[in-house]
C-alpha cells in the first residue's frame, strides 16, 4: 500500500508538473502523451504485478466485488489506458481545447452545451 508521505509527495510533484504544463506548447503536450502510452506499454507486467499486491489487500478488507473488480488491470485495461492518451494526442486542440480534450476523452459524449468541463481554455 502507498502511505501518505508518498502520497503528499506526488502531489507536489503533479502541482510543479502542472505549472510547467500550462506554459508547454501543444507539440510539447502531444509528446508528453506519446511519452507516457509508451512508458505505460514498456512497464505493462510490472504494473499488473503491483496492481495484484494493490487488490489482494483490497480483498482483505469488507469491499463490494463489483469496486474490486474495478481495480483490477489486465494486458486490455493498461492497453487501453496507453490507447487513451494517444487519443488524446491526436485530438485536435485548436477545435477543442486542452480541457476539453482531456475530459472528452475520459468521459465520452459528455460535452454538451453548458457543461463546465467542456469550456476551451
Amino acid at each position: 500500500m502507498v502511505n501518505a508521505s508518498a502520497m503528499q509527495e506526488l502531489g507536489l510533484k503533479a502541482r510543479k508538473a502542472a505549472g510547467v504544463l500550462a506554459l508547454a506548447s501543444t507539440q510539447q503536450k502531444n509528446a508528453a502523451l506519446m511519452a507516457m502510452a509508451k512508458a505505460i506499454r514498456a512497464n505493462v507486467n510490472k504494473l499488473i504485478a503491483v496492481n495484484a499486491s494493490e487488490v489482494a489487500a483490497a480483498k482483505t478488507k469488507d469491499l463490494k466485488d463489483s469496486f474490486i473488480d474495478r481495480l483490477v488491470l489486465t494486458t486490455s485495461r493498461v492497453e487501453a489506458m496507453a490507447k487513451g492518451l494517444e487519443d488524446i494526442a491526436a485530438m485536435d486542440v485548436q477545435t477543442l481545447g486542452w480541457r476539453y480534450r482531456v475530459h472528452e476523452c475520459c468521459h465520452p459524449g459528455s460535452g454538451r452545451q453548458g457543461h463546465g468541463s467542456a469550456r476551451p481554455l
